[in-house]
């Protein structure tokens, strides 16, 4: 995750915050809080991962406008890559990182969201899902219960071995 301190419009500071994902990570909104004080804030926006509703994201707007004085609006991920991309014209976006996920808006403001449901659910084609299928592949080979695949080989290499590969 990263951010941007703008002030009187000029980029003053970059951060890297690691991963933040309001579903995976207890301490997500603390962090945030923490952040928003230390830069002193006075408003911010914020395009998260793990809001899957409208209603989530203005309670953890609230939440944070609380706990910091800032004024916070918050998104999911893709509102913030279509706001970035697009400038809030229309258009369509595709994250495909850990997780995956699609979104659009079209010249009306309307939107579509496509995917994005979290590495148990979907995110079919991300990074998480790819690896994740590379292991399961790995042990059906070892298994007998499916075909004889290279990424053993890879999975082994990655893990030390295939039981190691079980305490992801």
């Amino acid at each position: 995750s990263r951010a941007v301190v703008v002030r009187d419009g000029v980029l003053v500071e970059r951060r890297e915050l690691g991963p933040i994902n309001v579903l995976l990570h207890a301490d997500a909104v603390d962090r945030l809080a923490d952040l928003l004080t230390e830069v002193r804030a006075s408003a911010a926006g914020m395009g998260l991962a793990g809001i899957r509703s409208a209603g989530r994201a203005a309670s953890l707007g609230a939440d944070l406008t609380s706990r910091t004085g800032a004024t916070v609006a918050v998104g999911d991920d893709t509102d913030a890559a279509l706001a970035g991309a697009f400038r809030g014209g229309p258009g369509i976006v595709l994250i495909a990182g850990t997780g995956s996920g699609a979104a659009g808006r079209d010249a009306a403001g309307r939107t579509a969201r496509v995917g994005g449901h979290g590495f148990l659910l979907g995110d079919e084609g991300g990074g998480y899902w790819i690896g994740r299928e590379a292991v399961r592949a790995a042990l059906r080979a070892a298994d007998g219960t499916g075909p004889t695949t290279a990424l053993t080989a890879v999975v082994e290499d990655a893990f030390g071995s295939l039981p190691d590969a079980e305490r992801l």
